[in-house]
């Protein structure tokens, strides 16, 4: 039962993921790419890290890297995937479902994921 509650909010979160990564698009075509790092805060995600001022051929590289994950519908599937199932873990731990370091349904998600790709 937990396993098909965690699927179904892996999927509702994940099928945001295209308007995520358009909205993220169109700041950082305006040339904010400080924005596009804030609406990704205020989502729940992790951006990439980058330094917005520094100036070297990294540094470059790395802002570059940023915006090409930031407009990509498949990182923000699996950023979004991840704030799911880290949501579900953190309420099964409050309500005592956690027993050897993942919960039954988390277990069963992550079991039914790896026959997936065989």
């Amino acid at each position: 039962m937990t396993f098909e509650i965690l699927e179904t909010r892996v999927a509702q979160a994940m099928a945001s993921a295209h308007t995520h990564a358009n909205n993220c698009h169109s700041l950082i075509a305006e040339g904010s790419l400080a924005a596009a790092l804030e609406y990704c805060t205020r989502e729940g995600i992790d951006p990439p890290q980058c330094s917005l001022t520094a100036q070297s051929e990294n540094a470059n590289k790395l802002r570059m890297v940023t915006k090409r994950k930031l407009s990509d519908f498949k990182w923000w599937e699996k950023a979004l995937e991840t704030k799911a199932i880290r949501g579900y873990e953190a309420e099964q731990r409050a309500q005592g479902n956690v027993r050897n370091y993942v919960s039954d349904g988390a277990a069963a998600y992550y079991m039914q994921k790896q026959k997936a790709r065989k």
